[in-house]
Formats: structure tokens, sequence, C-alpha cells
């Protein structure tokens, strides 16, 4: 549970990081994360973490790119 925490925590300031406003659908997908975690186990959540993580990467690529 720990563990959660500390993930939720380092999710969290990385969507600080990349200036990400507050967003419901991201918001709705860590509520998910978390859930899937307490029912099936980290392992099972992780990887639909990681999908989110490159999803959030690729929208960053895509506005930093917008911006030039």
């Amino acid at each position: 549970m720990e563990l959660l925490v500390l993930i939720s925590i380092i999710l969290i300031v990385i969507l600080f990081f990349f200036g990400w406003k507050y967003d419901e659908v991201w918001m709705k997908r860590f509520e998910i994360f978390m859930y899937d975690s307490m029912k099936y186990g980290f392992h099972y959540s992780f990887r639909h973490l990681k999908n989110d993580l490159v999803a959030l990467w690729h929208r960053y690529i895509q506005k930093k790119d917008t911006k030039k």
C-alpha cells in the first residue's frame, strides 16, 4: 500500500512537471489504476499506467512541436 502511495505521488509530480492542467480523463484513468492495483495487483495495473505515461509523452511532444 505504501508503494501505491509513492507511485501516485510520483505520477502527480510527473503530470505537473509536464504542465498538464487538471483533466478529468486522466484523473479517471488514475482512479482506475488505483482500483486495479488494489483488486488485481500492481503488475496488472502497471501495464495500463505505462501506456498512459507513453500517451502523455506523445502529447507533450505534439504540444512542443506545435509551439515552434
